[in-house]
């Protein structure tokens, strides 16, 4: 036992309470925009969106998921959105996870002048198997799943 185990031992046994000075805690984690460009993340949006939407082009892969973003994390009565959107490290991200989907053949991007993004089975069965999935990853999916949903039913709105 070290001294450090005692210490704890005796400040338990004494029910001793050491405050600790600065903010109280918050209830719920703080989201900020930033943490919403890393490829992977990008990546599960584009997974989640694309069974939404049915045809979605590369071109509107920004757009889309930073609406879905923003509406996931935000809510829909946001400006973050049109933040995200405007970004050209997010959409150079965005590109990325698009990429990296193609890579694992998750998607498939056709080659025609409308490069429309397709779910293949393979993507599919993934993005099935993470939302079933009952730790964050899943959570994350379906909370991105239904933000896609919502927003392919409201529409993009200018704020």
């Amino acid at each position: 036992m070290t001294a450090l185990d005692k210490l704890a031992e005796v400040a338990r046994a004494h029910n001793l309470r050491i405050p600790v000075p600065g903010p109280a805690p918050t209830l719920r984690a703080v989201t900020s925009a930033v943490s919403l460009f890393y490829e992977p993340i990008l990546a599960l949006v584009v997974l989640a969106m694309v069974p939404k939407r049915g045809d979605l082009r590369v071109r509107e892969v920004a757009t889309w998921a930073a609406a879905t973003l923003a509406n996931c994390y935000f809510g829909v009565h946001t400006d973050q959105r049109l933040s995200l959107e405007s970004s050209t490290a997010f959409r150079e991200r965005c590109a990325n996870a698009v990429t990296i989907l193609e890579t694992l053949q998750f998607v498939v991007v056709e080659s025609d002048d409308e490069r429309i993004i397709r779910l293949t089975e393979r993507g599919a069965n993934t993005i099935k198997n993470i939302s079933q999935v009952t730790d964050e990853a899943g959570l994350l999916a379906r909370r991105l799943s239904r933000s896609a949903s919502e927003v392919r039913r409201i529409g993009l709105r200018l704020l």
